[in-house]
């Protein structure tokens, strides 16, 4: 096994345990059986270990979501699916980190910088999404900056609603009330 993949199962498995805010870079060093000089000539420091390790589970969390969307289908089916996949799936990973999270209630930057990973692919998904729709005339066309305007309010709002479950709560009816939200956000655009 490399040493970057030694590290960081190590420090996932140390965060799951103790959070971030807990864990140091000799912990790490200690439970991957590394000096911590050879783990800082691979990471700058902890911070770049939580990220590598945030954005993997946020990409493999992406990839599943994907899993029931398709070009056969509507966009509201597609949106569902896709933020149905995505909430399951983050709410998996708060889950594991709860640690995380509740460091994430009271540390901004944490959470502002978690919240920003894979935005952009995110967007591109929607986005190609709502494209799919525009070609199979589901939808009325788009010009270009209509077309990302109408992708960030998607994104903004379905986010969001993750966003506020995470952290504050779980809504009651969560598949009832997303397929309600992406039903009133492509209506419109029929």
């Amino acid at each position: 096994m490399k040493l970057t993949d030694k590290v960081l199962r190590a420090a996932k498995e140390l965060f799951i345990l103790h959070g971030y805010e807990r864990v140091s870079m000799d912990d790490i060093a200690k439970a991957a059986n590394k000096s911590r000089s050879s783990i800082y000539n691979h990471f700058k420091n902890k911070k770049e270990i939580f990220e590598l390790i945030a954005k993997l589970e946020f990409e493999k969390s992406l990839d599943d979501s994907l899993i029931d969307t398709g070009t056969d289908r509507s966009l509201a089916d597609n949106l569902y699916h896709f933020y149905l996949g995505q909430t399951k799936g983050v709410k998996e990973i708060a889950l594991i980190y709860k640690s995380i999270v509740s460091e994430m209630k009271v540390n901004s930057d944490l959470f502002v910088h978690l919240n920003q990973l894979d935005v952009c692919r995110e967007f591109d998904i929607v986005q190609s999404f709502i494209q799919n729709a525009m070609d199979k005339k589901e939808i009325l066309p788009q010009d270009d900056e209509e077309l990302h305007f109408l992708t960030d309010v998607i994104v903004s709002s379905l986010r969001n609603m993750q966003l506020e479950m995470i952290l504050y709560k779980e809504i009651k009816n969560l598949e009832q009330k997303l397929r309600w939200l992406t039903v009133i956000l492509t209506k419109g655009l029929q």
